[in-house]
């Protein structure tokens, strides 16, 4: 353990440790303070040993990404179904969209899970308890994602069915 002065929990919005306590019109939201959050240098850079911690800030920065695709992904099939584009290339993107925020839930799983089996004797205390919000943070996510992929799911009967497959392929090609 350290002998240095306990540092103190992280700053963060109370949304992102636990949640909105209002129902959102969407989802989606800004990842800047959250990749903020998880490359904090004072948690990652301080002298008690983070090794245990960095496994969870790895699968973090992957649902990061993974969520930051989906958002892309989603944001084209919005664009395609506003130029009257094939329903099946707009499937496409949304089925795609959904299988990226699967994977970044996944993802947040493992972090948290991480979080959740450190010991008291892995870190000095200061530590552990950025570890153990770290964890709320990371299951909020999850449970944020898991409400997300159902509201992009709900959007995918809206669209209109009847293009073949192969003008899919054909437009990806592009």
């Amino acid at each position: 353990m350290s002998d240095q002065t306990p540092l103190p929990l992280l700053d963060v919005s109370p949304v992102l440790e636990y949640g909105s306590p209002t129902p959102l019109s969407t989802h989606w939201m800004p990842l800047h303070e959250l990749i903020a959050r998880w490359m904090d240098p004072e948690t990652l850079l301080m002298s008690a040993p983070m090794a245990p911690i960095l496994p969870a800030v790895g699968h973090a920065l992957f649902a990061l990404g993974r969520e930051t695709r989906a958002l892309r992904l989603h944001t084209q099939a919005w664009r395609c179904e506003q130029e009257c584009a094939p329903a099946a290339l707009i499937q496409s993107r949304l089925q795609q969209a959904v299988r990226h925020l699967q994977e970044a839930a996944h993802h947040w799983s493992r972090a948290a899970f991480t979080l959740d089996t450190l010991r008291p004797t892995d870190l000095d205390p200061a530590a552990l308890a950025r570890a153990r919000q770290l964890s709320r943070i990371a299951r909020t996510q999850q449970k944020r994602l898991w409400q997300l992929i159902e509201e992009v799911q709900r959007a995918r009967p809206r669209l209109s069915q009847g293009q073949p497959q192969e003008e899919v392929r054909s437009l990806d090609e592009q």
